[in-house]
């Protein structure tokens, strides 16, 4: 399985890379042919940072509302710690982890799923436990541009 991680503080975050790394989630999984999961802690509370997600917030709203969505053929779903906790699936998958706990953390690496790649959205404030996954499994870094690096 790969992992990959783009882990900046917060300000950093808010020029374009969350549908960036959506982006490049999406390519990981059009190569494994997998569907694509996207994982925030509640889904109630994700629209603010998942509409960052798609430059259609529509798509955003689909997936909150609980329906399927997709994006250059791939489907995408939307989950939570406790849709997380009662998935049990044998088909591939690829997880983008947006502001991930230290229990989704968990429930992603103990998956009933056969997961291609783990990819971590977050920022480095209260990160620790994302520090112990990085030192435990030694993801791939991700990096981020800011608005000067994208326009050159």
């Amino acid at each position: 399985m790969e992992r990959f991680i783009l882990l900046e503080y917060w300000e950093n975050l808010q020029n374009g890379e969350c549908q960036a790394v959506t982006n490049f989630a999406l390519s990981k999984s059009i190569v494994s042919n997998t569907k694509l999961s996207i994982c925030v802690h509640s889904k109630k509370y994700c629209d603010q940072f998942l509409k960052k997600c798609f430059s259609n917030e529509s798509l955003a709203k689909k997936l909150i509302n609980g329906q399927k969505i997709t994006v250059q053929g791939v489907t995408v779903t939307l989950e939570s710690l406790i849709t997380l906790q009662k998935q049990f699936t044998m088909e591939s998958v690829v997880y983008l982890a947006l502001y991930p706990s230290r229990k989704m953390m968990t429930l992603l690496e103990k998956s009933n799923t056969k997961a291609e790649a783990i990819i971590v959205f977050s920022e480095k404030q209260h990160s620790e436990h994302l520090s112990e996954w990085i030192n435990k499994f030694n993801p791939m870094k991700l990096e981020c541009h800011t608005k000067d690096e994208q326009n050159s």
